[in-house]
């Protein structure tokens, strides 16, 4: 089982990071995660989706400190969905293995859902770093306080960053989780599906620095515009099946 942070108890927070072949970057990962200042107890839940490299090695370092979970290769969706199965805390945030989390990032989110307990996601800002970690500019995400108008500006675009969110398990659940048959934009089909139904908070702070190093997932254009529109599809169906609009 993976060491509780910040404390003694049972975790009030789990970071699932869904990994394959990213030896380079996973170690300082999650070492991201564990340091985190002033975070309630939290554990580390890592999902090895197969990984060839070094990677298995490299988490070996940290101990009991982290949970390790390896599968065979099957994608970042079902890596995420069972990490969130696995997951012990009501709440759970992933950091994609590439990315960092900023050290206040759990215990900013944390006073943010102990006082705003009916959102079931809460994102934040971000900072860009390159491939060594140097940062290049940082993006300030959009949010609306009216979850219609959200909703319609995330139908333009997916602008919230996975690894920026924490999410309550059981409505991740309830809106039944990554959809695997999705190899891009199974983050942006969730996100749509918690707004239909949630309400969705914001912390304009940046608490991550997500690394662009050119061989990111995202970086194929055309295979993006083809899984957002799938996914916009998808979510106009939804509001014909059940009558438009947010829930």
């Amino acid at each position: 089982m993976s060491a509780v942070g910040a404390g003694t108890g049972s975790p009030l927070i789990s970071v699932v990071v869904p990994v394959y072949n990213h030896e380079r970057y996973i170690f300082e990962c999650v070492d991201s995660a564990l340091m985190q200042e002033g975070a309630p107890p939290f554990e580390v839940v890592v999902v090895d989706d197969g990984s060839t490299d070094r990677t298995p090695l490299i988490l070996q370092t940290f101990g009991s400190r982290i949970q390790v979970i390896r599968q065979r290769r099957s994608g970042a969706a079902t890596a995420l969905n069972r990490g969130f199965a696995a997951a012990r805390a009501p709440y759970v945030c992933w950091l994609s293995s590439d990315d960092r989390f900023e050290p206040g990032k759990l215990a900013a989110q944390w006073q943010y859902v102990t006082r705003h307990p009916y959102s079931a996601l809460c994102y934040t800002s971000f900072h860009v770093i390159d491939a060594h970690g140097v940062r290049q500019y940082t993006v300030e995400s959009p949010w609306d306080s009216d979850r219609n108008r959200l909703y319609a500006i995330l139908l333009e675009g997916c602008f919230i960053n996975g690894s920026t969110t924490i999410v309550r398990k059981d409505a991740f659940f309830q809106v039944g989780g990554f959809d695997p048959a999705l190899v891009q934009g199974h983050d942006y089909d969730l996100w749509l599906r918690l707004v239909e139904r949630y309400t969705v908070g914001y912390i304009p702070e940046p608490l991550l620095s997500y690394r662009w190093h050119g061989s990111n997932m995202s970086a194929n254009p055309a295979a993006d515009r083809y899984y957002s529109n799938l996914v916009r599809q998808r979510a106009a169906r939804r509001r014909q099946q059940f009558g438009g609009g947010t829930s």
